[in-house]
């Protein structure tokens, strides 16, 4: 089967694990064919799961966040940046509340 321009094939399982994390400042990382959300996301705006989601899965692709890990994110879910932007905002309040808070 070809992969359309455009797509990722992801080989194998994917799993969406919901967990807490040991790092209270992580939303979520990738691991193999998993991706692990932290709990606290599950009150986030729906452009921002889509954007921590699409961030997760185009790291199965490209480890490091160049250029083309970025337009990867963009395929994935076009309006990224909104998403991104909201979590943005969503960190520097907790930060303000005192919340230890990780961002890449």
């Amino acid at each position: 089967m070809t992969v359309p321009q455009g797509s990722i094939e992801v080989y194998g399982n994917l799993k969406i694990v919901v967990t807490s994390f040991n790092k209270p400042s992580r939303i979520a990382f990738q691991k193999g064919n998993t991706i692990y959300v932290s709990i606290k996301a599950r009150g986030y705006p729906d452009s921002v799961l889509k954007y921590i989601i699409a961030h997760e899965l185009a790291h199965l692709a490209v480890k490091r966040h160049t250029w083309r890990f970025w337009k990867i994110v963009g395929i994935i879910y076009p309006e990224y940046e909104k998403g991104k932007e909201k979590l943005l905002k969503i960190a520097r309040e907790e930060l303000m509340r005192g919340a230890k808070v990780r961002f890449r």
